[in-house]
């Protein structure tokens, strides 16, 4: 039966079975009791199963309402005939009136039934929820899956952008840009495909990516990095660092400005890991509609997916500073 194993309906029915036992053998002899009981348990199952099994999944559910009915009725009738041909096997006076045996029949028999359709009906609404729960939770992993595969071609288009450009200017640093690109690569390929990662090998990829955009510069870019309270369980969602570093780099002004920075934070507070990455942009800005770009959209949908509305994200741009300050629970 759904929702209940065969072991649990076995349990059920001969429960009932022995409480029927136990209320009639005070005006029965036990075997009397016995069969009278054994008598009504079929006729209780045969009303349940077929409401359970046959009349509410096949018309009830499926809305075909008038045959529900005229079914019910059918069967109703047939089981208070059957119930009268049996009770009359037993002595008349468990029965004080013709009328009284009626209306116990019809009673017991509209309870069961009742009872069946009501279950199979809370059954049907329960097993239809945790249907769609799953089918929720499977569109949310689907678009994880494709925020972040959009997001690592974004992110390799931008790094192999800079490769090209140092080895265009036969840079020595080139090769020390491909082996910093490889470890980052290493990092997307095996550490990724989980829905969490360590955030120490996240600030680890983090550092390299810092490292491969400092090769662009003559002289080292002013980028501070301060950590607090740190926990080597603290677990976060993996690619969430880079864009938003990404982010700082690609609108800061530190590649002309001598007094430009960008400063990165992050720190364990209670409950919530806190990450704040500031950055200068100076006079020349990248158009409203154009901050942030890919990364940071991607990166608060991949949020508002993974921890719902638990985590908090403030995004300020006043004047020529820009800083994006972020809140995550940690469990």
């Amino acid at each position: 039966m759904k929702g209940f194993s065969i072991v649990q309906q076995v349990g059920f029915w001969f429960f009932l079975l022995f409480s029927m036992i136990l209320i009639t053998q005070s005006e029965l002899t036990w075997a009397g009791a016995v069969e009278r009981s054994l008598v009504m348990g079929i006729c209780y199952a045969v009303n349940f199963y077929l409401c359970f099994l046959l009349l509410t999944p096949y018309y009830f559910e499926r809305q075909r309402y008038l045959e529900f009915v005229v079914y019910m009725l059918v069967m109703q009738m047939v089981l208070l005939a059957v119930r009268f041909h049996l009770d009359a096997r037993f002595p008349h006076h468990l029965v004080d009136t013709r009328g009284k045996k009626f209306f116990v029949i019809i009673f017991t028999n509209v309870t069961v039934a009742s009872f069946s359709v009501m279950l199979r009906l809370s059954l049907s609404r329960l097993d239809y929820e945790r249907k769609y729960a799953e089918k929720e939770r499977e569109q949310v992993s689907t678009e994880l899956l494709l925020l972040k595969s959009q997001m690592q071609p974004h992110f390799l288009f931008n790094t192999l952008n800079n490769l090209y450009t140092l080895i265009l200017q036969k840079s020595d640093k080139a090769a020390d840009a491909l082996m910093r690109l490889s470890d980052l690569l290493r990092y997307l390929l095996y550490e990724c495909d989980g829905p969490r990662v360590p955030l120490r090998k996240e600030m680890e990829a983090m550092r390299s990516f810092i490292a491969l955009h400092q090769l662009k510069y003559e002289y080292p870019a002013n980028v501070e990095l301060s950590e607090a309270g740190l926990r080597d369980d603290i677990q976060i969602e993996p690619m969430l660092l880079i864009p938003l570093m990404e982010n700082a780099f690609k609108y800061s002004d530190i590649d002309h400005n001598p007094d430009g920075y960008i400063r990165v934070e992050i720190r364990v507070a209670d409950t919530s890991l806190l990450i704040a990455i500031s950055n200068t942009t100076g006079a020349i800005k990248a158009p409203a509609s154009e901050v942030g770009g890919i990364g940071l959209r991607n990166v608060r949908r991949r949020l508002d997916l993974s921890y719902g509305s638990s985590y908090a994200m403030r995004v300020s741009d006043l004047g020529n500073f820009f800083s994006v300050h972020l809140t995550i629970p940690q469990q």
